[in-house]
């Protein structure tokens, strides 16, 4: 995709003077070079480095050569270790699904990551809102991924609920209701009417009490166990 000058000068002023650098690592070289490809194209205010190993990925990001890391979700302890290395570095971490069946996501949600892409929803212009949004802050969890995780939920049994009481405020659990429906922390706030600090103030204390480490492990653990009814996210959701 070729971004017209005026795309890719908001873009640089968005990333300031240096380029934001993003690191894609990945075993499939298709898919990693795909996917760097599209990131090279967003312009001039992002740049793309690969690695096909985990070890190789590791270093660069111990190096510093690294803001933002894309790597799949597969069940190797060395995958843990370079999102645990990259999240302690600073470095923002993105989890590319293949498959957003919830068994799978539960995978994922054992990592440590910033936000999460569906392959089948990649494009240079999601990868490019993907990156805004991270440097925005926010945690990514498409609305496209929550779509199939609540269809995935329907289909299987019935809601299970915890004999022990969730203890949820009304605003927690309006902040719940709002992640379900794939909402960053910013479209939280709008929502709330209540500034983005007091949004993650509440996202963090849904998580707590859900004992949940991130967002798609919390919407999944609560549509299960019908702590809250299953929404379509709104067209408009990112």
């Amino acid at each position: 995709m070729v971004l017209s000058s005026a795309h890719a000068a908001e873009g640089a002023s968005r990333f300031c003077t240096a380029p934001l650098m993003v690191l894609v690592t990945h075993t499939n070289e298709l898919i990693r070079r795909g996917v760097g490809a599209m990131i090279a194209s967003i312009g001039p205010a992002v740049t793309a480095s690969e690695a096909s190993t985990y070890a190789d990925a590791e270093r660069q990001v111990r190096q510093g050569q690294a803001q933002v890391l894309i790597l799949p979700c597969q069940p190797y302890d060395a995958s843990r270790r370079l999102a645990d290395t990259a999240a302690a570095a600073g470095v923002k971490v993105l989890v590319l699904l293949h498959d957003p069946d919830p068994d799978h996501l539960a995978l994922a949600a054992e990592l440590t990551v910033d936000g999460f892409l569906l392959s089948s929803d990649l494009t240079a212009d999601s990868l490019e809102a993907a990156v805004t949004r991270l440097e925005d802050g926010e945690m990514l969890m498409p609305s496209t991924l929550v779509k199939k995780l609540v269809s995935e939920l329907r289909n299987r049994s019935p809601a299970r609920r915890d004999p022990r009481p969730l203890l949820l405020t009304p605003r927690e659990h309006q902040t719940l209701e709002l992640l379900t429906q794939g909402l960053g922390n910013k479209q939280i706030a709008r929502r709330l009417g209540i500034r983005e600090h007091g949004a993650k103030r509440h996202v963090a204390n849904v998580l707590a009490k859900l004992n949940c480490p991130n967002r798609t492990l919390a919407v999944a653990q609560a549509l299960r166990d019908g702590l809250i009814e299953p929404q379509t996210p709104p067209a408009d959701s990112p």
